[in-house]
């Protein structure tokens, strides 16, 4: 079953990242802002999206898990815009150390202009399965694994 449909301002706030106040940081920053609270060990992957009052989670995307390359956890969201005449579906793909909830503005300005959002958190990224005991590491087996897990998202 495809996660797409058959046819069919920029989140990037300067201060974004001070107020991102989520388990997505990796040692450096949790060094840098002592606030911060980072626990060791595996983390339990128990809430799919993580919504703020400064950065709202537009509409009620369609949200879970896929099977990656060598079966990671991958986490994936779909965004269905209400518009009534949709225009396509953009399939965003963040960068690294990034996360969906970093794009809620992006997609919610996306969805306003008529599109549909699929969006995934890379593995070992976000909300992803981790590769590596210390889950504030990224860590990537093999570079194919990435263009392996979009082709099971695409698809």
């Amino acid at each position: 079953m495809s996660l797409l449909p058959s046819a069919a301002g920029n989140g990037d706030r300067p201060d974004f990242i001070h107020r991102f106040r989520l388990f997505f940081f990796d040692g450096w920053r949790a060094a840098a802002y002592p606030y911060l609270h980072v626990p060791s060990g595996p983390r339990p992957m128990t809430t799919l999206l993580h919504s703020m009052p400064e950065n709202p989670m537009p509409g009620y995307p369609v949200v879970g898990f896929f099977d990656g390359a060598r079966n990671r956890k991958i986490r994936y969201a779909v965004f269905r815009s209400k518009a009534p005449v949709i225009r396509g579906t953009i399939v965003l793909l963040q960068g690294r150390n990034e996360s969906i909830e970093k794009y809620f503005e992006t997609i919610g300005d996306l969805m306003a202009a008529g599109f549909w959002v699929a969006t995934f958190d890379w593995r070992g990224q976000g909300g992803s399965e981790r590769l590596s005991p210390q889950w504030t590491h990224g860590h990537v087996e093999d570079f194919t694994d990435y263009e392996r897990d979009l082709t099971i998202f695409s698809r």
